[in-house]
């Protein structure tokens, strides 16, 4: 059921007309002046700068103790090959509480690496492993000086003729040294071959002979 009021003209109108009727403007402003408004947003608060990297610890030269340099050699001596590892390279504090040992390695197919054993220091007085391994340093990852082929070839044939020079060389020693065990033998001769004279060589063996027969 609809109602009907007087607009003020003399007009009915009908209140189901109301909503679609458009405003007119001095209406609207007075519609948005009576809406409540939006409450301001919350001031927003300073935004945090991200956290940044954490500080890396530059390494510095470092002195092991006796006891950290008993026990990085104990330790690599179980895994590195007899032999392998040599005298220290040096010593770097890579951490607050951590000391890196290195050593020079002799295994002949990795020059310029080093054996390197990470300890821990959080107790001074006992020192723990926490890391052992083999690792290059920065001439073993670097090319060698590249040589031309011909310059290559005239040092391979050089060392090709050294060691023939050589062999040849020994040869003539071990003939020199026939030659002498030869001339020894000779010299064992019987003592009337003294004078050089082979020709009273079977008189005095067959007077020898009659001296026997006498005696």
């Amino acid at each position: 059921m609809t109602s009907t009021h007087d607009s003020g003209d003399g007009l009915a109108v009908d209140d189901s007309q109301l909503d679609t009727m458009p405003l007119l403007p001095e209406q609207k402003a007075d519609a948005d002046a009576a809406e409540p408004q939006p409450e301001q947003a919350e001031a927003a608060e300073p935004e945090t700068a991200p956290a940044g990297p954490a500080a890396v610890f530059e390494p510095v030269a470092a002195t092991p103790t006796l006891q950290q340099l008993q026990l990085s050699q104990q330790a690599l001596d179980e895994i590195a090959p007899a032999g392998a590892v040599r005298e220290v390279h040096d010593a770097l504090q890579i951490g607050e509480q951590v000391v890196a040992i290195r050593y020079a390695s002799n295994l002949d197919a990795y020059p310029d690496w080093l054996w390197t054993a990470s300890l821990a220091t959080v107790d001074p007085e006992n020192p723990t492993v926490l890391e052992l391994a083999l690792l290059p340093t920065e001439p073993s990852l670097l090319a060698p000086a590249w040589v031309p082929w011909a310059d290559r070839l005239a040092d391979y044939l050089a060392s090709q003729e050294a060691d023939e020079a050589d062999e040849d060389s020994d040869d003539d020693d071990s003939d020199e040294h026939d030659d002498h065990d030869d001339f020894d033998d000779d010299e064992h001769f019987a003592p009337d071959d003294h004078d050089g004279d082979d020709s009273d060589d079977d008189d005095t063996d067959e007077a020898d002979e009659w001296e026997d027969d006498d005696s």
